[in-house]
């Protein structure tokens, strides 16, 4: 129940990251977001 809670927020965290610098992810790398939500990839 726990991860769902989680998936909703980090979800909601990234759409907003998204639409905040939608520029600045074009050069940067997505590194940072992947190493973010180590377990959502497990899971």
């Amino acid at each position: 129940m726990h991860s769902c809670r989680k998936d909703k927020a980090l979800r909601q965290q990234g759409k907003q990251e998204r639409s905040a610098r939608p520029r600045k992810r074009d050069g940067l790398p997505r590194a940072p977001l992947l190493g973010e939500l180590p377990s959502v990839s497990d899971g």
